[in-house]
């Protein structure tokens, strides 16, 4: 009884020492991979940061006019078909 016990254990060690040594084998290629990377300067950082920002900026407002103006126009119409039908 005590063989099959210890053979299961086996496998499961021999799985975890795997599994381990897939970890280790990612980790090291994630590494190669960064140090392949071509990170911008800060000023380029920072001239990205600024054009997102600037045009996040400018697609909000653009937004809220069209739902200002559209939640308008709907009101103005709920309102004039509450007269019209409105006993």
């Amino acid at each position: 009884m005590s063989g099959k016990g210890q053979l299961v254990n086996k496998s499961i060690l021999d799985r975890l020492r795997e599994y381990i040594k897939g970890v280790v084998q990612y980790l090291g290629e994630v590494k190669a991979e960064f140090s392949k990377v071509v990170w911008p300067k800060y000023a380029e950082f920072l001239g990205s940061t600024i054009v997102v920002l600037l045009l996040m900026t400018i697609f909000a407002v653009y937004l809220g006019i069209i739902d200002f103006g559209v939640s308008k126009i709907i009101s103005y119409l709920i309102f004039k078909i509450s007269l019209i039908y409105s006993f």
